[in-house]
Order: structure tokens, then C-alpha cells, then sequence
């Protein structure tokens, strides 16, 4: 009950110090596949249906724009703001410091929950049965748990490094 509590207040806390005017035509608003605030609120990061990765100031003026080939399934964004991590047509990390995207070894973007460490080197997806592990700074898999139901979402606790 703490940690659900712990992050239904952060999520409550993001329009506090993150005040976003909508900015995102009402067509395109219905593409959004995944959302991510950096650390410090200054920015707002959108993923879409057509692969484009859009960044908005937290005034609401756009920042940049980036295209992957595929349509975002969805990303996790590092605790430190530094990189994303991607899953569309196969994993990608992405750097928010240049929006250069590295594709990851033998990869496939169909994942049902993506989410990353805290430091920035460690992704973790779920698809179906398997959680898989993969290594941020080489871009490989490091390795994987198979278990024996389906897994749609994704927490890293990084003090006792355990995943939810």
C-alpha cells in the first residue's frame, strides 16, 4: 500500500510544478501511445502511433521532434532524464542530450511493459510470459525470466533492485 501510495501522489504532484499547455492538435492528441515528464519538469515527451518522439517545453512550446520507423509501443524515460528507452518495430535507447537513437542486438519492439533503472543502464520489458533484461551502455540483452503468466506492466525499485 505505500509504494501505490508513494507514486499516486507523484503522478498528482507532475501538474503542480509541470504546468503543460496543450499544444498537440486534437488529431494528432489521439496517436499518443506514451507520455514521460524528466525529472526536473522542464520537459514533456510524447511518443505516437507513426513512430515520431515529439519533446515540449513545460511551457508548452514545442522542443524537438525525432522519427523511429514504427510505431511506438512504448517508452520508459531514466530517473536521471539522460536517455529513453524505446520499444517500436525493436528496442531502442534513445539520448535526450543529442536524439541519437542506438537500436538494440536482435530485438523485437513487441513488448507489453517497458521500463528502465533509475541510473540509466539497466531496460526492462515484459512480453507475454518472459521479462527480459537488457543492458542500456551495450545495447545487449543481458538476460531473462520466464514466468508463468502475463505481465502488462513494470516497477523498478532500484534500493533493493527488485522489479514489480
Amino acid at each position: 500500500m505505500k509504494k501505490i501510495t508513494v507514486i499516486f501522489l507523484i503522478l498528482l504532484c507532475i501538474p503542480a510544478y509541470a504546468s503543460v499547455k496543450p499544444t498537440v492538435a486534437t488529431e494528432e492528441a489521439f496517436g499518443v501511445r506514451s507520455l514521460a515528464v524528466t525529472p526536473d519538469g522542464s520537459t514533456v515527451i510524447a511518443a505516437f502511433e507513426d513512430g515520431s518522439i515529439r519533446q515540449f517545453h513545460a511551457n508548452g512550446r514545442f522542443k524537438s521532434s525525432h522519427k523511429l520507423p514504427a510505431a511506438v509501443r512504448g517508452m520508459a524515460l531514466t530517473e536521471n532524464g539522460q536517455k529513453l528507452f524505446v520499444a517500436a518495430d525493436k528496442l531502442y535507447v534513445m539520448s535526450l542530450t543529442d536524439g541519437r537513437f542506438t537500436a538494440l542486438e536482435n530485438t523485437s519492439g513487441q513488448v507489453d511493459a517497458i521500463t528502465a533503472d533509475k541510473a540509466g543502464r539497466t531496460g526492462i520489458t515484459a512480453s507475454g510470459g518472459q521479462i527480459s533484461f537488457f543492458n542500456l551502455l551495450s545495447g545487449r540483452q543481458t538476460m531473462f525470466i520466464r514466468v508463468p503468466t502475463e505481465i502488462y506492466a513494470l516497477a523498478v525499485d532500484d534500493a533493493t533492485r527488485t522489479v514489480y
